[in-house]
Order: C-alpha cells, then structure tokens, then sequence
C-alpha cells in the first residue's frame, strides 16, 4: 500500500488529476452553497472571476509556454534554441543530454526582466479593459462598493499569478510538474476548507478572494524557493540577478510574440461567448450560462491534465526527433483526454439538472440542445489544442491568424447573434467557426510533422492509448 501511494505521488499526471480532483472538490462542496447563498448578480461575478483572471493572464504574451519549451531544451542538453522551424529542422542533433546550466542560469536571469515587464503591463490592463468587462455586472448590483473592493483584490492577486508563471515555468521545464500538483493538491484542499467557512458564516466574494490572493502569495514564495535550491544544488548561483541574455530573448522572442497573439485568439475564442454573455441585463440567464461554463471548464481541466503536464516530455523528445515514441506518449495522452471528456460531458447532459434539482438548487445548466453544442465543440477543440502543442515543439507557430481572425469573429458575430437567436445562436456560430477551421488544421500539421497517416491515427492511437491505461494500472499495482 505505501509503495502504491508512493508512485501516485511520483505521477506526474495522477498528481496533476489530484490537483484537479481538488478543484472539482470545490465544485462538489463550494459552488453548491455559491448557488445557494449568493444572488445572481454575485453568482455572475463569482463565475465571471474566471474571465477576468484568463484576461489578466494575457499579459504573459506567451512567454509562459515558450519559457516551458526553453528549459526543456536546455535541460536536455541544447546550445539554443531553434527560432524557426528551419533551424529545428536543420540543427544538429543533441549528443549531450546533461543539462546545460550556464544557458539555465541566463534563461533565469533574463526572465525576471521579462516578467517584471509584464507584471506592469497586467495592472494596466485590469486597470482600465478590466473595468469595463465587469461595468455591466457591478451595474446590475448597483456598483456595490464590496463588489468593487473584491475586484480590487483580484488586480494584486493576478499579478502575483502572472510573476508566478516563471517560477512554475521552469518547475515544468525541470520535470518536477507532480511537486508543483502536489502543492496545488495541499492548497486546494485548503482552500475547499476555508471557503466552505467563509460561506457559512454568508460572507461575501471579497473574503473568497482575498484568501486566493494570500494563496497565491504562499505559491509564489514556494516555487521561486524550489527552482533557486535546484541551481544551487548543481552548484549555480544568481550572483547577477539583472542579466539580460539578447541571444535567448531573441530565441524565445520568435516563437513568443506568435504564441502571445495566439493567447489572445484561443482566449477570445474560449471565453469569447462568456464575455458577450456577461453583457446581458438578465442576471438569471446569465448565471445560468457562467455557471455552465465553469462546470465545463472543470471536465476540460481534467481532460487536459495528462497531456499538458506531461508536455515538457513532448517537447524533450522532439527536441530529439525521437517521433516514433512521441507518437505512443502522445497517443496515451490524447486518449486518456478523451475518455475524461466523454465521462464528465456525457454526466452532465445526463444528470447535471437533475442532480442539481436533488439538492433543491435553483441556477441550472442551460437547456440540453445548447448543452450538447457546447459539449461538441470544446470536445473537437481540446482535441485540435493536443495537436497544436505538439505540432509547437518544432517552435513554429502558424495559428496566429487563424485565432485571432476566429476570436474576433466570435465576439463580433456574437454580439450581433446573441439579441436575435438568443444563447444558442451564440454557441452556434463558435461551433461553426471553429469547425470550419481550426479543429482540423493544427491535427493535419500534427500528423505530417509525426509522418502519420489520419486515418491509421484514428486506429492507432485508441489502440496504444487503451494499452498505456493497463499498463500504468499494471504498474501501480505492483
């Protein structure tokens, strides 16, 4: 039994699914005294939290995931990294696979300049663009002065957030991704304690935030102890904490403005709806549909969890062109995804009201044909974003323009929709946006890249995922 708890909390993916468990623990036991103790109109800025704080994280430009990539190249031994896709298909390949910490050390150093950058330009933007998403909501609760304070705190604690992105960056770079979930898993359990405290006594969201923001404080010190106690025990210290490596940024630099823009194309894209719902003078209705979002955004944090956490791999091994074994590790992941999504999809559009009914909650999930267009089209692109992860490993990047033209068309074209056909109007036209193109491109360009035909894909990698699934549940047994 110990050696099995033992290799749970060595998983990466099963801790990075505890971590998760944890955040549908809140769900489970927090969201069910949200609904029954907060009004609408807090309902609807409690759930819209998660816009406001996915907005404030586009100040990190894609730095973030092209930092990602960067320590896993370089812990696998690289000189540089690759700019182009040209150079990732030219340059030699690694034959010293020790880590390379002297290119560690600058990415470090050069990254603190960076992200100090960004943490100014985040408090701009929920400075001013932030305001006017929440204008709506604090209108309908008659700008509330506890409303206003609450979404005061959010501003520190994003920016907390976003200067933790280069700690948690190199964590993941490292391979310590089931350390960091292990931590999440200790806070979130916390929070879950603290939170269901707080309601009890019916305090208001100002309370819940301020505890994220002094969470948030506790992460930040963590992972920037642990990544600084990785170098000194290789025997490296920051003694110039202000260097500032033009080579790597210049290398970071090309992969990251692409990525930035496509931050702010897949946000528009993910959030777009929410945004435009958030719009509407109906609290109920909005509630409602915030509500059904965030419940879908568990299920995908879940489906996502053994593919991204297992990402820096995806990149070590194409940083190698070892693509043979990059096809099986993608496929376990992709399927284990997948099997996530049909489970919590399918649960909810078979219970999710009735269930909600049973513990005599009033806010629902929105009406079972938009439930199921909404279902379909985050299936197909949790899907496509698998692919475009391992297609970006080659640090290429050619799905700026497709999102951002995507995002805007859903915003835009969704304001128009949203007073005419109403809510499934709107899920609608994402649905066909996102079909017409960005569901197959990023898996089209996965595939060549792996040299796999499609339709062996679609028997391959059920098969290999299946056998991965026994044999991991083979190997926690013993």
């Amino acid at each position: 039994m110990i050696n099995f708890i033992k290799k749970i909390f060595d998983s990466p993916t099963l801790m990075s699914w505890s971590s998760v468990f944890v955040r549908f623990g809140s769900a489970l036991f927090v969201l069910p005294l949200i609904l029954k103790i907060y009004s609408p109109v807090e309902q609807s800025f409690w759930f819209f939290i998660n816009t406001i704080a996915g907005f404030a994280m586009l100040a990190d430009s894609g730095f973030g995931a092209t930092l990602v990539r960067a320590v896993s190249y370089f812990s696998a031994g690289a000189e540089k990294i690759p700019s182009t896709r040209k150079e990732y298909d030219e340059k030699l390949e690694i034959k010293n696979e020790e880590p390379n910490l002297e290119k560690l050390r600058d990415l470090l150093t050069t990254s603190l300049r960076i992200y100090t950058i960004l943490t100014g330009f985040l408090i701009l933007m929920l400075s001013t663009v932030g305001i006017l998403m929440v204008w709506n909501i604090m209108s309908l609760g008659h700008h509330r002065f506890d409303l206003w304070l609450a979404y005061a705190v959010i501003i520190p604690y994003c920016a907390v957030m976003i200067s933790s992105v280069k700690w948690s960056s190199f964590m993941r770079g490292f391979g310590f991704i089931s350390l960091e979930a292990r931590f999440g898993v200790i806070q979130g359990s916390f929070q879950i304690i603290v939170f269901i405290i707080l309601l009890s006594f019916g305090l208001k969201p100002v309370y819940l935030i301020s505890y994220m923001m002094l969470q948030s404080l506790v992460r930040y010190f963590y992972l920037r102890w642990y990544v600084l106690r990785w170098f000194r025990n290789k025997g490296i210290f920051i003694s110039n904490r202000r260097y500032f490596d033009k080579d790597i940024f210049r290398s970071l630099w090309g992969a990251t403005w692409r990525l930035g823009g496509l931050s702010w194309g897949a946000y528009a894209i993910s959030s777009g709806t929410s945004l435009v719902v958030s719009q509407l003078k109906d609290p109920l209705m909005m509630a409602s549909f915030l509500f059904t979002m965030r419940i879908v955004g568990f299920i995908k944090g879940l489906a996502r969890a053994p593919f991204y956490t297992n990402v820096p791999k995806i990149y070590s091994l194409a940083a190698k062109k070892d693509f043979k074994y990059l096809k099986v590790k993608s496929s376990e992941y992709i399927f284990l995804g997948m099997l996530v999504m049909i489970g919590g999809f399918g649960a909810i559009a078979l219970f999710g009201n009735w269930g909600l009914s049973l513990i005599g909650i009033h806010t629902k999930f929105v009406p079972l044909t938009i439930l199921l267009l909404i279902i379909i089209t985050e299936f197909l692109d949790i899907h496509s974003s698998y692919h475009a992860s391992i297609y970006t490993s080659t640090n290429h990047i050619p799905f700026l323009w497709p999102a951002l033209i995507s995002g805007a068309l859903i915003i835009g074209l969704g304001f128009y929709v949203l007073p005419i056909y109403g809510i499934l109007g709107l899920v609608l036209v994402k649905f066909l946006i996102q079909l017409s193109f960005n569901n197959w491109y990023s898996v089209s360009l996965s595939m060549k890249l792996l040299d796999w035909n499609f339709l062996r894909y679609l028997v391959n990698m059920p098969y290999i995922g299946f056998k991965g699934i026994i044999n991991k549940l083979h190997f926690l047994s013993h």
